[in-house]
């Protein structure tokens, strides 16, 4: 966290500053909390003038009080990191002296050796700025702002005289922020395979990650109640934890602890290898590549089996190719980016209980073909969108189990193919569309209401008229005669292609009534069909016929039909 500067301050040169953790704990009772506080002290920004400086004393206050950062004097341990000499900051290095003589406050004070004799250090406008550490610092158990002074020895024109200039900061301690410390790995040395066990002292409320060598562990296992065990481990392995608490005003607040376990026989690493033969040297042994395997152009990799362990993956940016006799078995296969395909040039044979899971299948050129031994199983509010579906074999057949719904597009058989169904439903306001011959063996039934007729009409026909027509799909001919005078007979008879004259209607008038008769045969799609009207007896004016014409299905017009 940035120190914060008071009002006051005469410096020529700025100071700005960080501690670490960023948030300062305060100690307690049954554990001391360690902190550090860094000045970085340079030039202004957008100053104009070079400022000389020949000394740099920072006090920090101590004792029993809350304005104190340590109750120690003794405490602090002095790092010092100054930039590289230059020509903009002359000074081969910084002279560091702590004293700690007086009860209230420790001095530290930083001389600047130039070169040769002059004794000052020259802050040019853009130049660095030199950096103070005063780490290991134990934290005071008492929460405040801390007011750290920072006394300077500066001039911009040295040959007339320096000036000791004050400038104010304050640095300030939290109450129990986050406590984390003493991350260990008991044993430190363990042999090839087995597992290390992390111990720490730590807030139990804080959320814990681990690292192994810079990489987030998988976070199935997490760490939590201040102990944590790896996999087995087969490598040198450095462990980071973090741990992460919210501060105030919701800040969140990382801090990260290091470890290192070491592996009798571990791997070895390299960051590259050429050799014509890699083996491994045992029966049950194995080569381990942490990182990537990258094959020169036209290289092959020739491995009896390959494991991407513990939630890792195996991507392949090119053509994975495996010899014959050879199997692939994994979990998952995953194109990792947008329109990316895995070609598979042979047969692509999953074991019992295995899924494939794919967006797309694709036989990529023509002629090729998706054969499926057992079931295909379509997971839920899946489609399958096939150009074709084949059941091969003399006794292949398609099986859709439940209740399936084809949603788009045509279904077609091929010349002489047949379409084996126990039910066929055309669900909401949808349509069977069958054009080309229907063939129903056994019942066919109609459940919900149906549309078969259409276009029908009657025709009149006279005493020895003729009316012929060819039936364009089956019906129902109806033919119907009719005596209106007494005594009078008429009579209409029908032929159906080469069966000859068919007695239809007889009608008679007798006993002052009208004579009528009817009558219905099924007529075949493409039958020959003709109509005669005859008088058999009595008066020809009031005798007459008609015949109606009822196709079933979507049948022409009667004036498109008639001859």
């Amino acid at each position: 966290m940035l120190i914060f500067p008071r009002e006051g301050s005469t410096g020529l040169l700025t100071v700005e500053g960080s501690t670490y953790p960023d948030y300062l704990s305060v100690s307690t009772s049954y554990n001391t909390e360690v902190g550090a506080v860094t000045l970085y002290i340079g030039p202004p920004a957008g100053g104009s003038q070079s400022i000389f400086c020949r000394k740099i004393v920072v006090r920090v206050p101590t004792g029993p009080g809350a304005d104190a950062l340590t109750t120690n004097a003794h405490a602090p341990a002095i790092a010092i990191s100054v930039p590289e000499p230059g020509n903009q900051l002359p000074g081969r290095r910084w002279t560091v002296k702590l004293d700690t003589s007086s009860d209230s406050y420790a001095e530290v004070t930083c001389t600047p050796e130039g070169f040769g004799n002059s004794g000052f250090a020259e802050f040019k406008t853009g130049s660095r700025k030199v950096g103070f550490t005063l780490s290991q610092i134990a934290i005071h158990p008492i929460p405040g702002d801390v007011e750290i002074t920072v006394f300077e020895d500066s001039s911009y024109q040295p040959e007339t005289g320096y000036t000791t200039r004050r400038s104010f900061y304050d640095v300030r301690k939290y109450q129990g922020i986050l406590y984390f410390h003493s991350l260990r790995a008991e044993p430190s040395f363990i042999e090839r395979g087995q597992s290390a066990t992390l111990l720490w002292d730590g807030s139990p409320e804080a959320d814990y990650t681990m690292f192994a060598n810079g990489r987030p562990h998988p976070e199935h296992n997490p760490p939590s109640g201040g102990t944590w065990t790896s996999e087995p481990l087969d490598d040198d392995t450095e462990f980071t934890l973090e741990a992460k608490t919210m501060g105030p005003g919701d800040t969140p607040i990382y801090r990260q602890l290091t470890t290192s376990v070491k592996v009798d026989n571990a791997n070895k690493r390299l960051n590259s290898i050429k050799v014509g033969t890699i083996n491994a040297p045992t029966a049950g042994g194995r080569v381990r590549v942490a990182d990537d395997l990258t094959l020169g152009q036209g290289k092959t990799l020739d491995a009896d089996h390959i494991n991407a362990s513990a939630a890792g993956a195996i991507t392949v940016d090119t053509h994975l190719a495996l010899a014959t006799g050879k199997t692939l078995s994994v979990d998952k296969v995953n194109p990792s980016t947008t329109n990316r395909a895995i070609t598979v040039d042979t047969d692509l044979t999953l074991a019992a209980n295995k899924t494939l899971s794919v967006d797309k299948v694709n036989p990529s050129t023509t002629n090729r073909a998706i054969t499926i031994d057992t079931d295909l199983t379509l997971a839920a509010n899946k489609t399958l969108k096939v150009d074709k579906v084949d059941a091969t074999g003399g006794s292949g057949t398609l099986t859709i189990g439940s209740s399936r719904i084809f949603t788009e597009g045509d279904l077609t058989l091929g010349p002489g193919k047949t379409l084996d169904a126990d039910h066929i439903n055309a669900s909401a306001a949808g349509t069977i569309t069958v054009d080309t011959h229907l063939t129903v063996e056994g019942l066919f039934t109609a459940n919900g209401p149906t549309d078969m007729v259409q276009n029908f009409k009657a025709t009149e026909l006279g005493l020895g008229q003729r009316s012929s027509f060819t039936a364009e799909t089956s019906g129902i001919l109806v033919v119907l005669c009719r005596a209106e005078n007494s005594g009078s007979t008429v009579r209409a008879t029908v032929k159906i292609d080469s069966r000859g004259y068919l007695p239809a209607s007889h009608a008679d008038h007798s006993n002052g009534n009208w004579g009528e008769h009817c009558f219905a045969i099924a007529v075949r799609k493409g039958a020959r069909c003709e109509i005669l009207v005859e008088k058999k007896r009595g008066n020809p004016q009031y005798q007459v016929g008609w015949y109606l014409w009822c196709p079933l299905g979507k049948g022409a017009t009667m004036a498109e039909i008639e001859e």
